[in-house]
């Protein structure tokens, strides 16, 4: 019985090692995804935050990986669970554009891999990581050092920084 269930290619293309693979790779793709987030906010955020959008970009990710992977291309699936999905929404709001770029580009790398694009995945990734360090290492106001005293605010800066406080 046990091997019945284990026998994906009785009822779908999809095997056990194709499921491990694309849930594998999304999730790692997505890890490094949120960690170059992380890594170029340019603010401190608290334990509690970082594991909770760590937790929340990777499952991400790898749902949208194995919705890519059940749909493949079956046109009349990708409708039915384009409605389930469009029900499903964010019940928050996400803060910056910033950070709705990063969850894009995991839902992205997720895709790619339930798609089979596993080499398109992993070149995105690099891609986009290299294009986000050169970002914040050419259009973003460095972090003061300890023992230095920070930059100055704008009143805009201060104002925007307040708000995101209260977020």
């Amino acid at each position: 019985m046990l091997a019945d269930f284990l026998d994906f290619n009785k009822y779908s293309p999809v095997n056990l090692s194709t499921f491990f693979l694309v849930c594998i790779l999304s999730a790692i793709l997505s890890f490094i995804c949120i960690q170059t987030y992380i890594y170029t906010l340019n603010q401190t955020m608290s334990k509690k935050d970082e594991h909770e959008l760590v937790l929340t970009v990777v499952l991400m990710g790898v749902v949208a990986s194995l919705v890519s992977l059940i749909v493949g291309a079956n046109l009349a699936r990708a409708f039915a669970i384009f409605g389930v999905m469009s029900i499903v929404r964010f019940r928050t709001a996400i803060g910056k554009e910033y950070s709705a770029a990063f969850i894009f580009m995991s839902v992205a790398l997720g895709m790619c891999c339930g798609a089979g694009y596993y080499t398109l995945a992993v070149l995105y990734c690099v891609f986009a990581v290299f294009v986000m360090f050169l970002i914040n290492t050419f259009f973003t106001k460095k972090k003061a050092k300890p023992g230095e005293k920070p930059e100055k605010l704008s009143s805009e800066q201060k104002r925007e920084h307040t708000e995101a406080s209260y977020d």
